[in-house]
Order: structure tokens, then sequence, then C-alpha cells
């Protein structure tokens, strides 16, 4: 998928990708407990300023047209789902590099933070020390997107259990922070914020607890990404909207800011 291609090559392209099995994910789901809640509309809700798609808390500042949300939501979504099926299946080992790769396809341009950033050991909280590493790589902009959205999500149960379902994959598991800025017309920046990790005990509401004991971080990190959602949408949005349309009832929920 490099290369300029005409619509047909990118359709077949994006066709060619395999993605979980909706029926596979409803029974997933109906097993944890996540209600069956059906969508008023394939797309409702995803111009909101914030939601859960797949193992992703995705955030926008105000400035962020509905448009250019629900392009990052839907791209963002249908890529992890497409890595994930490739992780599981052992043809790629490095979930974000490979995570990555695929987004630059679709017009995603990650430059990594210029220095190494150090917690210090962390606070062992995922979502404080999240917002922290947000801050220190990226600033207090997209800190203070990412924060209002994790106290959002902290009092959304069903939110968190679709967020984590889409991040654990038997006893490891990866997750992204993406909150987003309105660069200029036809761009917007991201920081984006990706840890990976075991543990020995799942733990629901993992996110907002001190879980120093039970898990260890394999790799954290946070990079900026410049997003050309006027590219996107003269190539692959129809395309990549309408593929997930079957995938939003369990992957994605929306969350009121």
């Amino acid at each position: 998928m490099t290369g300029p291609l005409g619509f047909k090559d990118r359709e077949e392209c994006v066709q060619a990708i395999k993605l979980p099995d909706p029926r596979d994910a409803a029974r997933k789901a109906r097993s944890a407990g996540l209600q069956a809640t059906r969508l008023e509309a394939p797309l409702a809700g995803v111009g909101a300023h914030a939601a859960v798609a797949g193992g992703s808390l995705v955030a926008f500042s105000p400035s962020v047209s509905a448009q250019d949300r629900q392009d990052i939501y839907l791209c963002n979504l249908f890529v992890q789902l497409a890595v994930r099926e490739l992780f599981e299946t052992g043809l790629v080992t490095d979930w974000f590099q490979e995570y990555k790769k695929q987004l630059t396809v679709y017009g995603w341009n990650a430059t990594p933070a210029p220095e190494k950033i150090d917690l210090a050991g962390g606070s062992g909280v995922a979502a404080r020390d999240a917002i922290e590493l947000i801050d220190k790589g990226a600033g207090p902009a997209y800190s203070q997107v990412a924060s209002r959205a994790f106290e959002v999500l902290g009092s959304n149960s069903e939110a968190q259990r679709i967020f984590e379902r889409g991040s654990i994959s038997g006893s490891s598991g990866v997750f992204q922070v993406l909150p987003c800025q309105q660069s200029r017309s036809g761009q917007v920046d991201l920081a984006l914020y990706h840890k990976a990790y075991t543990f020995t005990e799942e733990t629901r509401g993992f996110l907002f607890l001190n879980t120093r004991r039970t898990i260890s971080t394999l790799e954290e990190r946070v990079e900026q990404v410049q997003f050309k959602t006027r590219y996107y949408g003269q190539t692959y949005r129809d395309l990549i909207a309408k593929r997930m349309q079957k995938h939003l009832q369990d992957f994605f929920r929306h969350l009121e800011l």
C-alpha cells in the first residue's frame, strides 16, 4: 500500500485487510457483561469530542471539526483492529511499529519526542502516568484534553469495559491515548501516547487503580503526530467508514465532555 493508488486499488487494499469477525466480537462483549447497545445510526456519536475506540482513548479540543473527529476515530480504530489481528496470529511482533506503519498509509506522520522522557517509575496508576507523560512530551494543551477525557471515562463503566476488551489480549495488552488539536485547515495535530504491558492479575478498572504489583510496563512513549485530514478525506474516508460500520457497536462509545 505504498505509492499513488487509484480508487479501485485503494478499495481492494482496504477490503483485503482482515478485521475481527463482528459475530465473535459480539459474543465476547456479552461474556464481558457489555450491553448490546444499538446505535441509532451507523455513525451515531462518532462526531463526539471524546470517545473510547477499541483500546484507545481519543479526545479533542473544541476547535477540531466534527468531520475531522470522525475521521480520526474511524481511521485509528480500523488500524488498531487490523494490527491486533496480525499480532494475535504472530504475523507481526512489534505492535506499535506496525500500528504507526499502517497509519502512515492514511496520512498520519509521527515524530518521536526529541528526547527520552523519564517518569521515574511513575505513580502506578495508568491514567495518571499517561497524563504526566503527555504533558512532558507534548505540553499542557494536550495533557489537559487527555485529563478531561480520563475524568469522564472514570465514571463510565461500560466505556471502560470496551476499552479494556480492546486493550487486553491474553496476559498482555496495549493502549493508546490521543489528545488532538486543530493545526490548520486540512491537518490535525495529535499527541500519541502508547503503552504496552503484561499483568499477573486482570483487574477491572485498571486505568484508575494502583496496579504497581500486578502490571509491568514493557513500553511507554509519546510521539507527536500530524494527520493530513484533507488527504484522508479525498482518498480513504468513505472506504474505511463503510468497513467500520459493523464494528462500532462492539468497539466504540462516545463520552460526553
